[in-house]
């Protein structure tokens, strides 16, 4: 099997998306049962935690290079792409504004 033939991309392609979509949304997954937990017992407002910039950023660039690395050779890779940072853009919105502990730099 050549790298980067049609075979490759039909093999590997399943995995890349899935890994896409994997590694953006399960970072989110141990805050939402933190949220949902707090939010149920009612203990606590807010998390005491801050919101971790840096490692957002990277995980979006990582992304996005992945993207561009094998986008080209399959084109859906670019519309799968929309969605995970789509969502990630909310859920940080809505993570800052009412989870996070916010900080002045």
């Amino acid at each position: 099997m050549e790298y980067l033939s049609i075979t490759w991309y039909e093999a590997f392609m399943s995995m890349i998306l899935s890994s896409l979509i994997m590694t953006n949304l399960t970072p989110y997954i141990g805050v939402c049962i933190d949220l949902c937990i707090n939010r149920v017992c009612r203990k606590q407002k807010r998390s005491k935690k801050y919101f971790q910039f840096d490692r957002k950023n990277a995980q979006i660039l990582a992304t996005i290079f992945v993207t561009m690395t094998y986008g080209f050779g399959v084109p859906v890779i670019f519309i799968y792409l929309m969605m995970p940072l789509l969502i990630l853009a909310i859920f940080d919105r809505v993570l800052l504004v009412y989870w996070f502990k916010p900080y002045v730099m």
